[in-house]
């Protein structure tokens, strides 16, 4: 029983070692959404003030193009806004997110923004947070 249980390991380390280069960069290569900030403080907020506009900026640092397919906030006083386009490896792009401060409730805030991508790590998310008055 253990000679059988080592071998089988062994099987599977070698076959591990021998698997070829290329099928492991395959899996490397594609789209990478990559964010320069992915939070943004702002700070103590008047709910009787002007809507506040944070914008987060990213870079495509894979080699394929990047498409942003959606992005959605967590609460109905954020709007969210990110052009469709496709943007090439190496190029950048901005999430821009507004705050309507009059509809945020008293105190401390923590909101979540996702962005869902081609990319090959899967969804980001970002955060603004902040204190309303």
């Amino acid at each position: 029983m253990k000679r059988t249980t080592i071998l089988t390991l062994v099987a599977l380390l070698l076959l591990s070692i021998a698997m070829p280069t290329v099928a492991r960069e395959r899996k490397e290569r594609g789209a990478r959404l990559q964010f320069s900030c992915a939070n943004h403080d702002f700070g103590t907020v008047s709910r009787r003030g002007n809507d506040l506009v944070c914008e987060f900026e990213f870079e495509n640092s894979g080699d394929e193009p990047l498409v942003v397919l959606s992005v959605t906030t967590s609460c109905s006083c954020l709007k969210a806004e990110c052009s469709r386009k496709p943007v090439s490896p190496g190029e950048r792009g901005v999430v821009r997110i507004m705050l309507e401060a009059n509809k945020v409730e008293r105190g401390v805030f923590h909101r979540v923004i996702q962005v869902r991508s081609n990319s090959i790590e899967g969804d980001n998310i970002l955060t603004v947070q902040g204190r309303a008055e």
